[in-house]
C-alpha cells in the first residue's frame, strides 16, 4: 500500500513534478531522497530541510550517486527528470546496482513500444494527466478526471491479498468506510456494485478521503 511507513524511495529530479512527487510521498509518511544534478536547485532544496528529509547532488545515471543515495536498499527509484532518455538510463542503472529494485520512469510524450524495458516496470506521463484535466475543465465537461489534485479525494488502487478482512466477501458484507467508493474490478474491468466479491490478486479502483486510506488497507491487505 502507498502508505506503508518502510518503504524506501529514490528521486531523481528536482524539477517541478519531482518536487511535488516528493512533497506527496512526505504527506504520505516516507522520507524520499531526492537527487538532482542542478547545484542551486540542490541547494534550494537543501534550505527548506522541513520538506525533504535528504537531497543529493549528482548525476543518477552515475552508479556512486545511486550508491550513496542508498539505491541498495530502495524500494523504488522514480526517474522524474524533464528527459525521456534520462529517466529510462537512470532505471537501467539502478537496476544494475540493485536487481530487484521497482523502477518508475516519467516519459515526456506518449509512451511507444521503443519504451519497453525490462529496466523500467511503471511509465508515468503526467502532462497527459494534465491536459486532459485543462479540456475537461474548459470544456466544462460533465465528467471529470478525479486524478485533478484540486480536489482533497484520491484515486488509489488496491491489490487484495489472500487472507485479508474483506478477501472473498462481497462487498455489501465489507464495513468499507463511508468516505471511500469501490469504484471497479480492475481485473474483470467491471464497475462495482455490492454484489462485487473481492478476489484475492484483484486489483480495485477506489475513491477515497486519504484520512481512511489505512483503513482501506487493513481490509483489502490485512
Amino acid at each position: 500500500m502507498y502508505r506503508d511507513a518502510d518503504l524506501r524511495l529514490l528521486v531523481a529530479g528536482g524539477g517541478r513534478v519531482g518536487r511535488k512527487t516528493a512533497e506527496l510521498l512526505l504527506e504520505y509518511g516516507h522520507a524520499p531522497v531526492l537527487v538532482d544534478h542542478d547545484e542551486e536547485v540542490v541547494n534550494a532544496l537543501q534550505e527548506n530541510t522541513t520538506q525533504y528529509t535528504t537531497v543529493i547532488y549528482g548525476d543518477a545515471e552515475e552508479e556512486e550517486t545511486l550508491r550513496e543515495a542508498g539505491i541498495e536498499d530502495a524500494d523504488v527509484m522514480l526517474a522524474l527528470t524533464q528527459s525521456t532518455e534520462t529517466n529510462v538510463a537512470i532505471c537501467e542503472s539502478a537496476r544494475d546496482v540493485a536487481p530487484s529494485v521497482r523502477t518508475v520512469a516519467r516519459l515526456r510524450r506518449e509512451p511507444t513500444g521503443e519504451d519497453d524495458s525490462e529496466s523500467i516496470d511503471e511509465l508515468v506521463f503526467p502532462e497527459h494527466a494534465g491536459a486532459r484535466v485543462a479540456v475537461d475543465k474548459a470544456l466544462d465537461a460533465p465528467v471529470q478526471p478525479v486524478a485533478d489534485l484540486a480536489t482533497h479525494l484520491e484515486v488509489v488502487t488496491l491489490k487484495a491479498a489472500e487472507g485479508a478482512p474483506a478477501a472473498g466477501a462481497t462487498l455489501a458484507d465489507v464495513l468499507v468506510p463511508s468516505e471511500a467508493t469501490v469504484i471497479a474490478d480492475m481485473e474483470s474491468e467491471e464497475v462495482a456494485d455490492g454484489e462485487t466479491v473481492v478476489v484475492p490478486g484483484h486489483r480495485y479502483l477506489i475513491a477515497t478521503d486519504p484520512a481512511v486510506a489505512d483503513d482501506l488497507k487493513k481490509l483489502f491487505r490485512g
